[in-house]
């Protein structure tokens, strides 16, 4: 049976449905749901626009063909729907008191959260970027346009991570690493047992005792065991004299802080580069724009403010979604104090 559910967005949107028709969610869905949460949010938001597929109506609900064309508030929505009308309204959490420091329980009631609505119509918007000579299309972000920003996210990382990765010489290193293990020792095998199953650089990108170990292991040929160690100690030399270069690329493609005031790199690949988050507030405001151009990523970073101040007010214009801070009173000393919780679906499910 399905029942008529009213989005957030009101009915405010040109071609996008005021309401959804959905049926209830089936127990193999939460089983699915509660496993995708374990993996990551990408991997949970795939399952739940799955789910979501399959209870809806899109012939009754019209415009949309998949969940994924919605906003994000109108697909927190229909999971609130879902987790009331099959598991109830509350949810219990553990909270920490910032003043006694104890942690004590707190009863979350769905229906009581606040709902922020579109109260006037909203269309798509038209803002000129004379300097790149570009008319970018202003428009509702669903999941589809988060979907495309983080894959010009991920080019991008990728790109400067190769950049980062020829600068520690990671290929070099592995090279060396398996030249030594194919090499022919004469003596001392319990020192080559336990030096082989040594890297000579660590996950930090410093370079290990194993290099004082190899001093220590025999070869029948000298000039060749100093000829190892010499590339040893020149790959060494260039990896720390690299270190500060890197940390000038990160800070020029505004990636965190902390990054770049580490004192040894700990990049193993490009999932380890974190924006600012200026940065990653801009890049997500960017979602508002329908027609991003092929190298989003540095488009927004160089962006003249005034056009991006025009997302901004349009991003503002559009808002909708529940209210996500919550007053508490610590049971223990009695202390009220208010945060804000990412009330998002896979919360409900850690």
């Amino acid at each position: 049976m399905y029942a008529k559910i009213d989005l957030l967005t009101n009915g405010m949107i040109e071609n996008y449905p005021k309401s959804v028709y959905m049926d209830n969610i089936r127990v193999r869905h939460f089983k699915d749901l509660i496993l995708a949460s374990k993996v990551s949010e990408e991997a949970f938001n795939d399952v739940l626009t799955s789910v979501f597929d399959d209870l809806i109506d899109f012939e009754k609900t019209g415009f949309i063909k998949t969940t994924d064309e919605l906003s994000f508030p109108d697909r927190q929505k229909l999971f609130y729907w879902q987790r009331i009308n099959s598991k109830g309204s509350k949810f219990q959490i553990t909270i920490n008191c910032p003043r006694c420091e104890k942690d004590f329980d707190f009863t979350i009631d769905l229906l009581k959260i606040k709902e922020n609505r579109l109260e006037n119509k909203i269309k798509e918007k038209i803002v000129k970027d004379e300097e790149n000579n570009l008319e970018l299309r202003l428009g509702m972000p669903n999941r589809l346009d988060h979907i495309e920003m983080n894959k010009f996210i991920k080019n991008y990382k990728e790109n400067v991570f190769q950049q980062i990765e020829k600068m520690l010489y990671v290929e070099d290193i592995e090279l060396l690493e398996n030249e030594l293990k194919s090499k022919d020792f004469s003596s001392k095998k319990e020192m080559l047992t336990q030096f082989s199953g040594k890297k000579i650089v660590d996950d930090k990108g410093n370079f290990t005792e194993a290099l004082n170990e190899f001093d220590k292991v025999s070869m029948d040929n000298i000039n060749e065991k100093n000829k190892i160690k010499n590339k040893i100690l020149e790959l060494k030399e260039k990896v720390k004299s690299n270190k500060e270069e890197i940390k000038k690329i990160l800070k020029k493609y505004f990636f965190d802080k902390s990054l770049q005031e580490v004192d040894t790199v700990d990049i193993k690949n490009s999932n380890d580069l974190k924006f600012d988050d200026y940065t990653d507030y801009m890049l997500t405001l960017g979602t508002c724009i329908k027609n991003k151009p092929k190298n989003y990523v540095e488009y927004i970073i160089n962006l003249q403010y005034k056009v991006l101040n025009q997302v901004e007010l349009y991003a503002q214009d559009i808002y909708h979604g529940f209210d996500s801070k919550v007053t508490f009173k610590c049971k223990e000393c009695g202390h009220k104090f208010e945060d804000e919780l990412l009330l998002t679906p896979s919360f409900f499910l850690s």
